[in-house]
């Protein structure tokens, strides 16, 4: 679907809606919300969609998710463009749904997305999930808690393991080696 993002480029997001195929079950019978997820900017669809097949032919409920700009079937984030989490409402304006009552599902490094798209239109967010996710430095503070360390101590340590990352992430950009 092409979406106009906020800064006006325009690009393709890829996106998935799995409805019930049985009308007696369906979401909107019942009028429940559409199910939409939310992960990191390096999951999408193909992590969803067998989640989003067992919410509509056992539980009869529209479930939608889709690829992130620059990453599975939807094209890469304009050059011009900074915000990776921006396709959202442009997706749904695009594809009608902007108004439609949702309950939004954070996965992993996805719940702070859910959470913002609960902010950005509260009077549609009928509910927000968060599964598998955890603060923002949970592996610092879980060290320093496991080995009685000082925030002082932790801080070192956090400092170290993130230059490790970043030295890390540089030898396999420079290998070329894919993850």
């Amino acid at each position: 679907m092409s979406v106009i993002l906020p800064g006006g480029s325009s690009l393709a997001i890829n996106y998935l809606c799995v409805s019930p195929s049985n009308s007696a079950n369906s979401t909107n019978d019942r009028d429940i919300p559409t199910i939409w997820f939310e992960t990191s900017l390096s999951h999408g669809i193909v992590d969803m969609i067998g989640l989003q097949e067992i919410l509509s032919s056992t539980h009869g409920l529209e479930s939608c998710s889709y690829d992130p700009p620059s990453f599975g079937w939807s094209s890469p984030l304009p050059s011009s463009e900074s915000d990776f989490d921006s396709a959202f409402l442009p997706l749904l304006d695009s594809i009608g749904r902007r108004h439609d009552d949702r309950i939004v599902i954070g996965w992993g490094g996805g719940a702070e997305l859910a959470m913002k798209r609960a902010l950005e239109e509260p009077d549609v967010t009928k509910g927000v999930v968060l599964l598998d996710v955890y603060p923002d430095g949970i592996e610092w503070l879980d060290a320093k808690r496991k080995n009685g360390w000082t925030d002082a101590q932790m801080l070192a340590f956090r400092e170290t393991d993130l230059r490790g990352r970043v030295a890390l992430a540089r030898l396999i950009l420079m290998l070329a080696i894919p993850w």
